[in-house]
């Protein structure tokens, strides 16, 4: 171009300036974005990754930024966890676990205790309760049971010490497992179930309630004792009632209650002597009363002895009384009074005796016997006497005696016979001469 008259030639345009008409008196500058050497007849426009500087130079994006059109009059910074080459027409993402910032030309990864926000992008020290061992992480993985982790940025979690233990996986802290819990194989503080407990805290297992104590309730610290007259195998949950003919012992066990003794109800703690009178055999729940003509003198009989020949009692007696004179005991071992005709004159008989010939008693319960009168007699056993009829005596041993011949006796009750007078006989038997 020329822009004045009387020029010997013609200029060049400017860089970044142009003119495509023949005469021109003035160049035009390129527009944004493009750009052309000295004396050029039209611009043209800088490639994507590149851009046009102040001096109308296309220029290449250093690393860590890119244009991605022609015509770019700046790069833009490659933003955040993405990363770009020199020239580039658009940026890549970060390798997993890896960060950067804007306009970085290269992306590092995480360390260990931290991971990848997939929210920000940003390298995130690992929460307390987590850790990451290893860099290039993208999450952090919670502290297992048993374990914790109580600053931020762990690389590793630290074991609970051995009466401890952690609720979940994740924990900051440690608890210790209380009294009434264990730690069970699994590392978790777990409670005690029922018939058993833990009386300290980070106990590894629990115990059985002992014998004669229970526990109906997880998470036991203690056993209950059972009440008396009741009891339990170790590890129980509850306590039984001793039946009834039984006890509780001193060493906590039902007992059966021995022959002479009883317990009426269940819950015993001791049994109880029979009474005189009485008896019981082993595991009674009452006593039995002795039969009678059977006693027990004393208390706590396990037996009943017989009463002694001639004495007897009723049922349930301590003692046996003797059938009194008069009286015997029967086969049905009762004192009964002898019969008419019978005596006994002591006590103590098992039977009454007869009264002996020309001897009676015409009364029950007779002691003795009344001798007949004279003139009379009897059988032996007589409720009464008889008189011998005339023509007969009662001789010396009580006998009616017929009057030998030659001799008489004229009345009833004769105690001789009366020879005949002289000069009369008589034949034996006779009443007269």
């Amino acid at each position: 171009y020329s822009s004045s008259s009387k020029q010997i030639s013609c200029a060049k345009c400017a860089a970044n300036t142009f003119t495509d008409t023949v005469g021109s008196v003035s160049c035009t500058d390129c527009e944004d974005g493009t750009t052309s050497a000295a004396g050029a007849s039209s611009c043209s426009s800088c490639p994507a990754g590149s851009w046009v500087n102040g001096s109308g130079d296309c220029v290449v994006c250093p690393a860590g930024t890119y244009s991605t059109e022609d015509f770019a009059t700046s790069c833009t910074n490659c933003p955040k966890n993405t990363l770009s080459d020199e020239g580039s027409n658009s940026c890549d993402s970060c390798p997993e676990g890896e960060t950067s910032g804007a306009g970085y030309s290269s992306c590092v990864a995480c360390p260990a205790g931290s991971y990848v926000d997939s929210d920000s992008g940003d390298c995130t020290e690992c929460a307390v309760g987590t850790f990451s061992d290893s860099d290039h992480s993208l999450s952090c993985t919670s502290c297992p049971l048993n374990f914790y982790s109580d600053v931020s940025g762990s690389t590793s979690c630290t074991a609970c010490a051995e009466d401890s233990t952690t609720a979940a996986a994740g924990a900051s802290t440690c608890e210790v497992c209380s009294a009434g819990n264990y730690i069970n194989g699994e590392g978790v503080c777990t409670a005690c179930v029922v018939g058993k407990f833990s009386n300290s805290a980070g106990a590894s297992s629990c115990s059985n309630c002992a014998a004669n104590t229970f526990s109906a309730t997880t998470g036991s610290t203690s056993c209950t004792s059972c009440e008396d007259g009741t009891t339990s195998v170790a590890g129980a949950t509850v306590c039984t009632n001793c039946p009834a003919g039984s006890f509780v012992d001193e060493s906590g066990e039902c007992t059966q209650c021995s022959a002479g003794t009883f317990a009426a109800s269940s819950k015993s703690t001791e049994c109880s002597l029979c009474s005189a009178g009485k008896y019981s055999s082993a595991n009674a729940t009452a006593c039995t009363a002795c039969a009678m003509n059977t006693f027990s003198s004393s208390s706590g009989s396990s037996t009943c002895s017989s009463c002694d020949d001639g004495t007897t009692n009723e049922a349930g007696s301590s003692s046996c009384v003797d059938c009194p004179a008069g009286s015997f005991v029967n086969g049905d071992g009762q004192c009964t009074e002898c019969s008419v005709g019978h005596y006994s004159s002591s006590s103590k008989q098992i039977s009454c005796a007869k009264c002996a010939a020309n001897t009676f008693t015409d009364t029950v319960g007779s002691v003795s016997c009344t001798d007949c009168e004279d003139g009379t007699t009897s059988a032996a056993g007589a409720s009464s006497c008889s008189s011998c009829p005339a023509g007969s005596w009662v001789n010396g041993s009580g006998d009616c005696v017929v009057c030998p011949a030659g001799t008489y006796s004229t009345e009833d009750f004769a105690t001789s016979c009366t020879n005949c007078p002289k000069n009369t006989l008589s034949d034996e038997g006779s009443n007269s001469c």
